[in-house]
C-alpha cells in the first residue's frame, strides 16, 4: 500500500468513528392541540458534551431555538414538522426530524367498536382532565371517572373537558358507535301503545349470539323496574311517545343495542273515530287489558251492552266506552266516538265512489270491495305512517294479502277521483 494513502485512510477512519458515536432523538408527544402553547419537546444526544441545539420547522412556532429543551406551537391543525440540529464538542453532528399531529381545542373524532370491554381515550398530549360525560343515544347524560381513558358503556357521543399545556382548554367529542357486523342482534318484544300513570305494560328483550346475556335497559322518561334482567316492567308519568332502549351483552362480549317506540295513552281518554261501510269495528289499544264491559250510547241516549271482547262492531254512530283493567290493576275507561263518514250516503251502493274495507280485525287479508266507479289506488300504512302496502283498485275492488303484516293497527287509505278515505283497522 502507498505508503502516502496510510495517514489518509486512518484520519478518514477517525471522523468515521467520531460521525458514528453521535446521534440525537427528539422526545415529546405525537398529538398536541393547536391554538394553545405547547407541547414541550426535548432533545437527547449521545456524544461528547456539552452541546449545540439548533430547533427549526417550516409551520411550528419555537420559543427556544437553540436549547436543549423547547416549547412549540402551532397556529393550524393537522400535521406538522419539527427538526433539530445537534453538535457536539467533537463537532460531531446529527439531525432529527419529527412529526406531531395538532387538533383544535373544540373537535370532534369518530369511534366504532365491536366488544366489550373497550375504551376511549384523551390525544397522546399533555392534558388535565376536568370532567367526562356521556350521552347515549336517546339523550341521556351521566359523568364517567376522572381517567384519561373511560370504558365504553355503549354508542352514543363522549366528551371531554381538560386543560391543555399553559392553561388552553380543550373540549374533545368522541362519537361512537357498534360496529359488529353481525355478530349479535338484539329485538324488544312490546306492545306499540300502551296507558300511562299505571305500572306497565312488560317488555322483553331477545339475543343472538351465545349466552348468557347481560342486559341493561334505558330510557329518557320512563320508569324500568328490572334495568338487568332480560323481562322488564315499564310505566311512564306522562301521555306520548316514549323510547327505550336494551343493551344486550353475549358470552363473547358482542354488544347489541334494541330500540323501541311505545305510544301512552291517558287511562281516561277519548278517541275520535269514523266508518263508512258496515261490517266494521271498534277495538281497544294495543296494549294489555282485560275487558270489563262495552256499552253503546246511541244519538238518543239509549244505552246497551256488547261484548266482552277485544273488538266490538259498530252498530251506527254514536259513543262506545270500554272499561277494562289494565296491567298491574290499572282501571282504564276509554271512550270512542264514532262518525259516519260517507259523503252524506248511508251505504256502499247508495255512496258513489266509496270502497267497502273489511274485515276488521283482519288476518290473512284485507277486501276493498267498490260500487263499480273507480279504478283508484290504496295504500297500506303502519301506526308510525309508513307505507307497508300499496297497489290499484279496479272496477270490481281488491284483495290485500296481509299475512306478513305483524299484529298492530294499521291505516287503509283509498283514493278514487278526487275522494280519499282512510279506515282504521287492527290485526
Amino acid at each position: 500500500m502507498n505508503r502516502f494513502l496510510i495517514p489518509i485512510l486512518l484520519l478518514w477512519a477517525i471522523n468515521l468513528r467520531l460521525v458514528s458515536q453521535c446521534f440525537s432523538l427528539i422526545q415529546g408527544p405525537s398529538q398536541a392541540i393547536s391554538n394553545c402553547t405547547g407541547p414541550q419537546v426535548t432533545a437527547i444526544p449521545s456524544g461528547t458534551g456539552p452541546y449545540q441545539y439548533s430547533w427549526t420547522s417550516p409551520t411550528l412556532n419555537v420559543v427556544s431555538p437553540n436549547s436543549a429543551t423547547t416549547v412549540v406551537s402551532a397556529s393550524t391543525a393537522g400535521w406538522h414538522i419539527l427538526n433539530v440540529l445537534v453538535v457536539d464538542a467533537n463537532l460531531c453532528t446529527s439531525m432529527t426530524i419529527d412529526s406531531i399531529q395538532f387538533f383544535h381545542p373544540v373537535d370532534s373524532f369518530v369511534q366504532t367498536y365491536c366488544t366489550l370491554p373497550d375504551s376511549v381515550c384523551i390525544l397522546d398530549c399533555p392534558m388535565l382532565v376536568q370532567g367526562w360525560s356521556y350521552t347515549d343515544i336517546q339523550g341521556g347524560t351521566t359523568n364517567l371517572p376522572l381517567t384519561p381513558c373511560v370504558s365504553i358503556v355503549g354508542p352514543g357521543s363522549y366528551k371531554v373537558f381538560g386543560i391543555y399545556d399553559m392553561n388552553c382548554t380543550a373540549v374533545h367529542t368522541y362519537v361512537v358507535s357498534q360496529d359488529c357486523g353481525s355478530g349479535c342482534t338484539a329485538s324488544i318484544q312490546a306492545p306499540s301503545q300502551a296507558i300511562s300513570n299505571c305500572t306497565g305494560p312488560q317488555v322483553s328483550a331477545t339475543a343472538s349470539g351465545p349466552g348468557p346475556y347481560q342486559y341493561s335497559w334505558v330510557s329518557p322518561t320512563l320508569n324500568v323496574v328490572s334495568p338487568t334482567s332480560a323481562t322488564t316492567v315499564i310505566s311512564a308519568n306522562s301521555p306520548g311517545w316514549h323510547t327505550i332502549s336494551v343493551y344486550v351483552v353475549d358470552s363473547n362480549n358482542c354488544t347489541s343495542v334494541a330500540t323501541d317506540s311505545i305510544e301512552f295513552f291517558m287511562p281516561v281518554d277519548t278517541f275520535m273515530q269514523t266508518y263508512c261501510t258496515l261490517p266494521d269495528s271498534v277495538c281497544i289499544l294495543d296494549c294489555p287489558m282485560l275487558v270489563q264491559g262495552w256499552s253503546y250510547t246511541d244519538s238518543l241516549n239509549n244505552t246497551i251492552n256488547l261484548p266482552l271482547s277485544p273488538c266490538v262492531s259498530i252498530v251506527g254512530p254514536g259513543s262506545y266506552k270500554v272499561f277494562g283493567v289494565y296491567n298491574m290493576n290499572c282501571t282504564a275507561v276509554h271512550t270512542y266516538l264514532v262518525t259516519e263518514d260517507c259523503g252524506g250516503m248511508g251505504n256502499l251502493e247508495e255512496s258513489g265512489a266509496e270502497v267497502g274495507v273489511f274485515p276488521n280485525p283482519f288476518s290473512e287479508f284485507i277486501n276493498l270491495k267498490t260500487n263499480g266507479n273507480g279504478p283508484g289506488s290504496w295504500l297500506v300504512l303502519d301506526m308510525y305512517g309508513r307505507v307497508v302496502k300499496q297497489g290499484a283498485i279496479n272496477l270490481e275492488g281488491h284483495t290485500i294479502g296481509t299475512s306478513d303484516l305483524v299484529a298492530g293497527v294499521y291505516t287503509v287509505q283509498i283514493a278514487i277521483g278526487d275522494r280519499l278515505r282512510h279506515y282504521r283497522l287492527v290485526k
